[in-house]
Order: structure tokens, then C-alpha cells, then sequence
């Protein structure tokens, strides 16, 4: 995540390797009120929704109250139900209700 959010800070831009981390270069981007890397990254996670990212992405959406990706989120859940695991569902979704109680 440093590495993303220093070429950027540098070049005004993310390469490939910092979108793929995506969620974790959001969290800097807000820490630092860089609000384009935030449209960035928010781009990234948009389109690069996936079965393996949806509930890293849910985290994203739940702790900065972003609705709009929480309804995409859903739908992609809703959609998608037969290809998940719901055990690692469970298990993300209790790391997300630990990171809201905790203030994350």
C-alpha cells in the first residue's frame, strides 16, 4: 500500500499492482484526504468485483458508508450465491462487524 499511495503522491497515477490492492490503498488514500486516488481506487474495485474480492470490497463500503458499493455488493452477492463460499462470507462478514465496533 505505501508503495501505491508514493507513486502516486510522485506520479499522479497507480500502476496495475496498486489497483490489485485496491481496498487497502482506499484506507491511505482517506487517511491522507487524497480524494482522487479515492475516485481511483473506487474505480478499480468497481470493475475488478470479483467472487474472491466482493466481501473485501463490502468491508470498504461498510466502514466508509459507501451505499453505492454496498448495493453493488449485494446484488453481486445475490447473483453470485452459488459460486461463494459461504463460510469465508461468514467469516469476512464478522471481521467487518469487529472493524465497525471497533471504530475502523
Amino acid at each position: 500500500m505505501v508503495a501505491a499511495l508514493l507513486q502516486y503522491f510522485y506520479t499522479d497515477q497507480v500502476d496495475q499492482n496498486g489497483l490489485s490492492i485496491a481496498d487497502r490503498v482506499y484506507e491511505g488514500a482517506d487517511d491522507y484526504k487524497l480524494d482522487r486516488l479515492k475516485l481511483i481506487c473506487e474505480f478499480a474495485m468497481a470493475y475488478g468485483l470479483s467472487v474472491k474480492s466482493v466481501m473485501k470490497v463490502y468491508r470498504v463500503a461498510t466502514i466508509y458508508r459507501l451505499d453505492k458499493f454496498l448495493a453493488v455488493c449485494d446484488d453481486y452477492l445475490d447473483t453470485h450465491k452459488a459460486e461463494l463460499n459461504i463460510g469465508e462470507i461468514m467469516a469476512e462478514a464478522v471481521q467487518i462487524g469487529e472493524d465497525k465496533a471497533n471504530g475502523e
